[in-house]
């Protein structure tokens, strides 16, 4: 068996049902996770090419004033029913 191989897997599932326990028992044992939680709140916390696209595409959910993302907004603009997904492409491009 050739041990270079990488596979990949996701793990999905509703709040509570466990990916953030089995992503810490793949850490435990070596094996390396992407966490796309953490890497989300990256870009929205820290990312000001993101906060602009936000801006330009949902202006209500951005604060100028704290130069912070309101995340109840924009949780709401972006699972309200028939919503526009032109913005989702601000999170796929990095």
């Amino acid at each position: 068996m050739n041990n270079n191989i990488m596979i990949k897997i996701g793990i999905t599932g509703s709040i509570g049902m466990g990916k953030s326990t089995v992503s810490k028992m793949f850490r435990l044992i070596g094996i390396p996770v992407f966490d796309s939680d953490y890497e989300v709140n990256q870009l929205l916390n820290h990312d000001d090419k993101t906060h602009e696209k936000i801006k330009n595409v949902w202006p209500n959910a951005f604060d100028d004033k704290t130069k912070t993302v309101n995340r109840e907004i924009l949780r709401k603009i972006i699972f309200a029913k028939n919503t526009e997904k032109k913005g989702w492409k601000i999170f796929y491009t990095h």
